[in-house]
């Protein structure tokens, strides 16, 4: 049975197998993660030297975004023996060996160890590995294995661990194998992932732009000559500036990486997506140029540049703050542009590790690189060296407020309306996100997508988008510390979407966030509550996600921003008058914030008639926004199409007058059917058969509906059609689902589209 909960249900079945599959020991695998869960508490080993002081930090970030008690021990200390563990250390260290033996893991002679035939021992090679402990049965153990101090402790830098039996393994600070394991470590070779190969193939398309003794720069056949050479321009300047900085030393490593012109590759071979990425341990960059975004501004030189000369910061925020600084923008606008944005963080809370799981990056960005100019530039301000070697910032808030308030700020922004009757109706297609890096926007599916949509009229689009409320801990262990709050797609691949939904003539864009528990879990606000404490808590996460996405939906040129849909436990009465007025209260918060960020129009997709009527705070929003999947039991006989087409139309005209009631206009963010005989009367559960016939027919006689209330000049502010395709040979005439695409219902949609 499909419900309609966009791509929730295909990553839980994921997780779920994830969780069950493996043998190779007592119990199934989803033991181990109800161990993990249910003790509430991880130690981490780890030898004296830069990966212990690494992992406090990092155990701070891990205690504030899952509530887990984390506690770094470093020997002789041994902790206890009822909780699971992460074991780090060097390659061929006698107790990490003995530990990767469960793996198949052997000792070389002169140091280091073979995994799978492979021999690993130098700098940047590293293996990270999750199974069950066999000094604590019952528990996961995950160990964390490196060339070198410095490799281990940018390895131990995500300290997220996972309870589910997989390794991976680096090679010269490139990922280069990946594996699932049995819950006793036994290798499951028929999961072997050959990273290296798979990045040789992708990387045919790879040719040099320019190699020097400090920067190695190649970029994929999608970027321009002319594109990439700015950009080694700017590393040049922001390499520049750092020396300025650090005053004459060695030479450094050389600057690596790979320019490219898609997110795809980045998600391929990084599993993340965003301006820059790291591809390895400690080597190279997958940064993107892709027209119509900005590059990272040369963030990542500068941060290489710093890691190099200085070494790592006692803090790590230092190390992001500097590197902002020296780029001195954030995504194409210069950073003292965000001053006023930024002045309402104090130093301790941009300072704080666990500040990346309470502000978006958006914010936390600009308010880092900020302070540390504010810091390097102030009167008798100290060296370089002493900043970063400073346990916390040496300003008060007062002074630093002053600062930012002396800073040239940027011009006032400039109101985008959105759609709105009598302005512009936005005949639109609706995104679905799968959840993942990338959301499923890539081309070519994506583009034939956007081309399919713009032939039959549309001139609107709109994007579907997730945000983990709790972060999911990683398959692997490693990786870069985040940069703050951002969409599980990452917000790069939105605005990537965006921007090539604009060159395809696409003249208003909404955005959809949906606050979900967890990678794995519902709907936030689904959750059952019964306190005004659960719910002040609720309306704490959902405004830092709804600000993360005002500040997103600014940045990219979003013209409409939907705060929320079907979510009416959330300002249902139901718990009485006392929960009634929290959320009331909650919403009308978040929506002012979302208001200090965002200069587009603001709505809420609420379930049409029943929920939408009972939203208490439709005042403070720019458009009534509605969800519409009628239920239409109609008797089937000859004039069935005919009443089906009066009661939309009757719909339509409540929704309208309705509309007028709120001193608004009426924009439908989604509105679908599916391909089976029961979609108009049970439209939630696609129960019956497959039937095209019935879906064209609903389809029809909607398109008709809408184009009578445009022709009588109803406040209809636009139709978005649930959902589009983004994937090739998606959808077709043995889809059950609710996209149109490819099925005869897609050439019924032109009257919805059609300007009367």
């Amino acid at each position: 049975m499909e419900f309609r909960t966009r791509s929730l249900a295909p990553a839980a079945l994921l997780l779920l197998a994830a969780c069950d599959g493996g043998g190779g020991g007592r119990g199934s695998t989803a033991d181990l993660g109800r161990a993990f869960a249910w003790s509430g508490s991880v130690e981490v080993l780890l030898p004296w030297g830069p990966a212990a002081a690494r992992a406090r930090d990092a155990a701070l970030l891990l205690e504030a975004r899952s509530g887990l008690e984390v506690t770094v021990l470093t020997p002789p200390e041994s902790g206890r023996t009822d909780r699971p563990r992460v074991v780090g250390g060097l390659l061929g260290d006698p107790s990490v060996t003995a530990l990767l033996a469960h793996l198949g893991a052997r000792p070389l002679a002169g140091g280091g160890l073979v995994f799978l035939d492979l021999e690993l021992g130098l700098g940047g090679d590293a293996l990270a590995a999750c199974f069950e402990d066999p000094e604590r049965p019952g528990l996961p153990l995950t160990v964390l294995a490196a060339g070198s101090p410095e490799a281990l402790a940018r390895l131990v830098g995500d300290l997220r661990p996972t309870a589910r039996p997989a390794a991976r393994v680096w090679s010269r600070g490139q990922p280069c194998l990946e594996l699932e394991l049995e819950r006793d470590g036994t290798p499951r070779s028929q999961t072997l992932r050959d990273i290296d190969r798979e990045r040789a193939r992708a990387l045919r398309r790879v040719r040099q732009v320019t190699s020097d003794a400090e920067t190695i720069l190649s970029a994929t056949t999608d970027v321009g000559r002319e594109r990439a050479m700015e950009y080694a321009a700017t590393v040049a300047a922001v390499r520049a500036r750092v020396h300025a900085w650090t005053g004459a030393g060695p030479a450094v490593r050389p600057f690596a990486a790979t320019l490219v012109g898609g997110v795809r590759l980045q998600r391929d071979l990084a599993g993340a997506v965003g301006l820059s990425v790291p591809d390895g341990l400690i080597q190279r960059e997958l940064v993107l140029l892709a027209p119509g975004l900005p590059d990272d501004g040369g963030r990542s030189a500068a941060r290489a540049a710093l890691r190099a000369r200085l070494g790592e910061p006692v803090r790590t925020w230092t190390l992001e703050g500097a590197a902002i600084d020296a780029a001195g923008s954030w995504w194409g606008a210069p950073i003292e542009h965000s001053a006023r944005a930024v002045a309402s963080l104090s130093v301790e809370e941009i300072a704080a590790p666990a500040s990346v799981d309470r502000h978006s990056q958006h914010l936390l960005g600009p308010a880092r690189g900020l302070l540390f100019r504010c810091l390097r530039t102030a009167p008798n301000a100290p060296g370089i060296a002493e900043l970063w070697g400073a346990e916390a910032p040496a300003l008060d808030d007062d002074a630093w407020r002053a600062w930012l308030a002396s800073l040239e700020d940027g011009p006032p922004p400039v109101r985008r309306p959105g759609p709105a009757p009598r302005r512009r109706y936005a005949a639109g297609v609706a995104f679905d996100s799968d959840g993942r890096p990338g959301g499923g926007l890539c081309p070519p599916g994506y583009a034939a997508g956007l081309e399919s949509a713009e032939e039959l009229g549309a001139d609107a689009v709109s994007f579907a988008s997730f945000y983990h409320q709790r972060a999911a801990p990683p398959s692997f262990a490693g990786g870069r510390d985040p940069d703050g709050l951002q969409s599980a797609e990452g917000d790069a691949a939105l605005a990537l979407a965006v921007a090539r939904a604009r060159a395809a003539g696409a003249r208003s864009v909404l955005l959809q966030p949906h606050v979900l528990l967890s990678e794995s879990a519902g709907y936030s606000a689904w959750r059952k509550r019964t306190s005004t404490d659960d719910w002040e808590e609720f309306f704490v996460h959902l405004e830092r996600a709804l600000v993360h996405y005002a500040l997103l939906a600014e940045r990219i040129g979003c013209d409409v921003l939907c705060v929320g849909t079907e979510l009416w436990p959330a300002h249902g009465d139901g718990g009485g008058a006392e929960l009634w007025a929290v959320k009331a209260a909650g919403w009308r918060a978040a929506i002012r914030s979302v208001r200090e960020h965002f200069h587009g129009a603001v709505t809420y997709a609420a379930r049409w008639p029943a929920e939408a009527r009972r939203v208490p705070f439709w005042d403070a929003l720019d458009l009534v926004g509605v969800t519409l999947y009628p239920s239409l039991d109609l008797a089937r006989d000859s004039s069935r199409p005919g009443r089906i087409r009066n009661r939309l139309k009757r719909s339509l005209s409540e929704l309208g007058d309705f509309a007028l009631e709120q001193g608004s206009a009426a924009l439908v963010v989604e509105a679908g059917f599916r391909a089976t005989a029961d979609a108009a009367v049970e439209p939630e559960l696609g129960t019956g058969e497959l039937d095209l016939a019935e879906q064209a027919l609903l389809w029809e006689a909607l398109a008709r509906a809408v184009a009578a209330a445009r022709a009588s000049r109803a406040p209809l502010a636009g139709v978005f059609v649930w959902c589009w395709q983004s994937e090739l040979h998606a959808g077709g005439r043995f889809d059950r689902g609710f996209t149109p695409c490819g099925k005869p219902a897609q050439a019924l949609l032109r009257p919805l589209f059609k300007t009367p």
